[in-house]
């Protein structure tokens, strides 16, 4: 093949000739000769190859959820329940609920929490009720936390409203 007759075939898409002394690898299959394996990776040192499985990540609205009942059983709160929603509304993916034995305690929980989750940097985008001390709500997106006294919460009786299966769990 001369030089013109490359030129050509590389213009029209066609592939040259191999030139004389390169072994072609299809021919060489074809007659049953064995693939070579590809080498291993190794891995470099402290270099971590990936795993074959993978691992779930772990829900960042479940994890303020717990954080939260976490928070809120160490301040004394009663009948602490997270209510899985994500299937139910597009509002958020979990409620927690709550009880306080006053209308002081209440408040005290709805404060301590706002302000113990704004030192963590997540504030509330809306709060309600708190000043009265029946129901305060704190709207934290993905979680929306409830806390009412013993009167409001037998009233309004949210676990059953949203509860259906098991989607209800009681925070130990």
């Amino acid at each position: 093949m001369n030089e013109q007759e490359k030129q050509e075939g590389a213009v029209n898409g066609a592939a040259a000739a191999p030139a004389e002394g390169v072994k072609r690898t299809r021919a060489k299959k074809a007659e049953g000769a064995p693939a070579a394996k590809k080498p291993r990776a190794k891995k470099a040192e402290g270099e971590v190859l990936a795993a074959k499985k993978p691992r779930a990540k772990k829900d960042p609205s479940a994890a303020l959820a717990e954080t939260v009942c976490a928070f809120l059983a160490s301040k004394k709160a009663e009948d602490i329940v997270i209510v899985d929603v994500r299937e139910k509304t597009v509002l958020c993916d979990y409620f927690v609920i709550a009880g306080g034995r006053s209308t002081t305690q209440v408040k005290a929980l709805c404060d301590n929490l706002e302000e113990k989750l704004s030192k963590e940097g997540m504030e509330p985008r809306r709060v309600e009720g708190v000043k009265e001390g029946r129901w305060g709500v704190l709207d934290y997106g993905d979680v929306i936390v409830h806390i009412f006294n013993d009167e409001s919460r037998l009233f309004y009786h949210l676990e059953r409203l949203w509860g259906e299966g098991d989607n209800v769990r009681r925070y130990e």
